[in-house]
């Protein structure tokens, strides 16, 4: 088949939903088909060398929005829509002649552009869901979800034949944000896997000493403020545990905290690194954390990858989030509050403490992602999606 691939952000830009779509591309060239990719591109992000990447891409030009409270305060947050841009999607979708068009993420406004383009064209429409719409805050996420409905729904999710939901977590912000407008499209068993980098990367020994570290960018939702306030604990127990943290700072509050309790020494912010540190940073943790301040939350990009590695993870997903029985708490996972530090740092010593219990979830961990965590099974999953609308 011929595919369009959407997605606001792709490599060389790091974000989840980036190698989320960089993935499925890898993963559906590998099955035989030409897929095409169009994303973003502004003043001051990098442009990967002509001939770089096996698959076509074409950039549409876009502008950052200033890091704002209401998109996290992130700063990679790009605004594509324009008359200009939305001639050049449908001249890229009557060139290219995709039998279908996938959007990878709602939540910025390519979204619109897709949408655009598959009607003008009627070209078969789905789009998969890799982060809800929400905030920590009870008003500010009430806001967002009548902005959700109004904008993102109206113009661009309600074109969708298929809504693609990788979790338990995502389909319920479906079902609760959309309702009975999404009813018969959500599709809910296509999981995400590893990275093919993280997967062909070898792993490393563990640190001589206890580390702990958590791999993502620092903001509102992401947010390692309570692992940081049961550091104390962890450190009367093993004075000198270290708690890296890897992924850009979009949100002041961690860095506060850590100056506040006078952590300078335990704790360290490594900014963003490159894919590549990322494998060495998992691999040679003994414990992988990380915690959303958020209602649906999931199981993150890194915290599967951390698990490829045998790092025991400790996170605050639902024990549903693949279905009855798949997460267990305790054999292949860590399950805490989010909001309960003492837990947190019982969990995290009792974790330093046992090596026993450390191997046997995390190769328990590995063996939960080779059996349900597969860009090959979720390529063959989506390409059997597309075969059914076409």
């Amino acid at each position: 088949m011929k595919i369009l691939i959407v997605s606001s952000w792709y490599p060389p830009i790091l974000s989840g939903s980036s190698l989320w779509a960089e993935s499925l591309v890898r993963a559906l060239r590998k099955r035989g088909h030409d897929v095409r990719v169009v994303t973003t591109q502004w003043k001051g992000s990098a442009r990967e060398p002509q001939g770089s990447r096996e698959e076509i891409v074409y950039r549409l030009l876009a502008r950052l929005i200033p890091r704002n409270p209401f998109l996290l305060g992130l700063s990679i947050v790009p605004v594509a829509y324009s008359l200009a841009n939305q001639r050049r999607m449908l001249e890229i979708v009557q060139e290219f002649k995709p039998d279908v068009i996938h959007q990878v993420n709602h939540i910025l406004d390519t979204v619109f552009l897709s949408a655009y383009a598959a009607r003008k064209t009627g070209t078969p429409l789905v789009g998969s869901i890799t982060t809800p719409i929400q905030s920590r805050l009870p008003i500010v996420h009430a806001l967002m979800h009548i902005a959700d409905l109004a904008l993102v729904y109206n113009f661009g999710v309600r074109h969708w034949q298929r809504i693609i939901c990788s979790d338990s977590a995502q389909t319920r912000y479906v079902v609760d944000s959309y309702g009975r407008r999404a009813h018969g499209r959500v599709v809910t068993h296509i999981h995400v896997g590893v990275h093919e980098r993280i997967r062909q990367a070898n792993p490393l020994e563990r640190t001589p000493w206890p580390q702990v570290v958590m791999v993502g960018h620092v903001h509102a939702i992401r947010d390692p403020t309570n692992v940081i306030r049961a550091m104390p604990a962890i450190l009367e127990r093993f004075p000198d545990a270290r708690f890296d943290i890897a992924g850009r700072i979009q949100f002041n509050r961690p860095v506060d905290e850590v100056k506040r309790l006078g952590l300078e020494s335990s704790v360290q912010f490594l900014g963003e690194v490159p894919q590549e540190q990322v494998a060495e940073l998992v691999s040679r943790a003994h414990v992988f954390v990380i915690l959303h301040q958020c209602r649906y939350a999931g199981l993150s990009f890194t915290a599967i990858e951390a698990m490829q590695f045998e790092t025991p993870v400790v996170i605050n997903a639902p024990d549903d989030l693949y279905g009855p029985g798949v997460v267990k708490d305790g054999e292949n996972i860590v399950l805490v509050d989010e909001n309960n530090v003492e837990e947190i740092a019982k969990q995290i010593v009792r974790l330093l403490g046992n090596e026993e219990l450390r191997e046997r979830i995390g190769r328990n961990g590995k063996h939960f992602v080779a059996s349900y965590l597969s860009w090959d099974i979720c390529a063959e999953k989506t390409e059997k999606l597309y075969e059914e609308l076409l």
